[in-house]
């Protein structure tokens, strides 16, 4: 059996390794059209900010690892046509400029995504972040030119997450939303928090601001004008779907690549994985276009094993989200409020504040948690700011076990004065939910 992969990142090589570990008689092989294989592109704020000191350290496994897995892979090799019921495809290498044909029995489409961009926002000192290649383009400049004034474009995770590189490294940052708030993935109250904070540690932020163009070192938008060194566009990305549709491959409502469980597409023997593909939400049941690093992985380690002939399924997300900056952290999981009114969901919500640690321990600081839920207690949503954040685990493990709000009350949580309140922040929002219940 043959295995052709498109994409080496975290999806097509998660799906290379278990194709093979599934069938170590298969011939695997990945097309990758870039210089790097098993990259993490979720490290490149930290990156950026010299806690990685090299843009090696952010790939996962080296070539004598990749090769003593049995996989075979190409890089600087574009896929450029899918024939399905020929079962072959076309692969162009960029370096030689050469273009042949490859068949195979079984393919997975890990083509990735692209960035979204600004058609009149071009220029040296403006740069956008899909590959580590985007990223080493940018260190290089910062390093060469020595900025002062930087635009973030854009106010989601990423965006945050770089403003605090920016901020880390000395630069003065404005960060710029079209959006009436920053942080869309959060309810407008835990969206606010977070602008506060960034205002005062320095960081100016505009919401409800368009950028229209730029001239030089001028940005210009539907609101007045801001002087920069560097600016960073990060409006969010789209699923590069632009092979699979002339292969007749389905894309969905969200415009990511229709799969199943399975992560088989409409195409026999073709299957697709990673920031490519929509996926099922284990909360509202309908298709979601959320990329994610952990998703990415765990949809390529299933479509790898399903063209190799095993039977693993993928259940779904709960939308689970987590970020960093040197002054407060957040994370999600489920459904805002914002989102459940928008799907005719009725919810409730609470919000509380707490400790994360025992109050006399040197570290202890605030934590806010805000829980959704519906009037019968059922589990929606829930959302953290401060530090501890990743106790939103819990919430995302309840939600995929249903655990209702009585059932997450009686879990035994762990206690240490370095780790927690004897009443933990989680079950001390639960028990405020319960209140609410009928």
């Amino acid at each position: 059996m043959r295995i052709i992969v498109i994409g080496g990142g975290a999806a097509g090589m998660s799906a290379a390794a278990r194709a093979k570990r599934t069938n170590p008689s298969a011939d695997v092989v990945v097309y990758e059209e870039g210089r790097f294989l098993t990259f993490g592109l979720c490290g490149i704020p930290y990156f950026i900010s010299d806690e990685v000191k090299t843009i090696d350290h952010l790939v996962a496994l080296s070539d004598e690892q990749i090769k003593k897995k049995g996989i075979e892979f190409h890089r600087y090799h574009r896929v450029i046509e899918i024939k399905p019921h020929r079962k072959h495809v076309v692969v162009r290498d960029t370096k030689e400029r050469e273009t042949r044909i490859e068949h195979f029995d079984r393919l997975v489409v890990a083509s990735g995504a692209e960035t979204v961009k600004i058609s009149n926002i071009q220029g040296e000192n403006i740069f956008y972040l899909r590959t580590l290649e985007d990223a080493q383009n940018l260190k290089d400049f910062v390093k060469l030119n020595s900025p002062r004034n930087a635009v973030v474009v854009g106010g989601g995770y990423i965006g945050m997450e770089m403003a605090d590189a920016f901020n880390t490294i000395g630069m003065n940052v404005t960060l710029i939303e079209k959006l009436p708030q920053i942080l869309p993935q959060f309810d407008r109250d835990m969206a606010e928090n977070a602008r506060k904070k960034l205002k005062e540690v320095g960081i100016t932020v505009r919401t409800g601001e368009t950028v229209q163009g730029i001239d030089g070192k001028t940005l210009y938008t539907d609101k007045g004008r801001i002087d920069f060194d560097l600016a960073l566009v990060s409006i969010g990305i789209k699923p590069r779907t632009e092979l699979v549709q002339s292969a007749r491959i389905e894309t969905g409502s969200t415009g990511g690549i229709k799969v199943d469980s399975r992560m088989k597409t409409n195409q026999f023997s073709i299957y697709a994985a990673g920031d490519c593909i929509q996926v099922k939400h284990i909360v509202s049941g309908r298709d979601v276009y959320i990329p994610l690093g952990t998703t990415a992985n765990k949809t390529g380690k299933v479509a790898g094993d399903n063209a190799a002939g095993g039977e693993l399924v993928f259940s779904g997300i709960s939308g689970t989200g987590i970020f960093r900056t040197r002054w407060f952290d957040m994370a999600v999981t489920g459904l805002t409020e914002t989102q459940a009114d928008l799907l005719g969901i009725k919810v409730k919500s609470v919000t509380i504040s707490s400790l994360n640690k025992a109050h006399y321990m040197p570290e202890s600081d605030k934590i806010v948690v805000k829980v959704v839920f519906k009037e019968n207690g059922e589990l929606v949503g829930a959302q953290l700011m401060g530090r501890g954040v990743e106790r939103v685990n819990i919430f995302a493990t309840a939600i995929k076990g249903k655990m209702n709000l009585i059932d997450m009350a009686g879990i035994d949580l762990a206690y240490s004065p370095p780790f927690a309140p004897v009443w933990d922040p989680v079950l001390i929002a639960v028990n405020q939910a319960l209140k609410e219940v009928k």
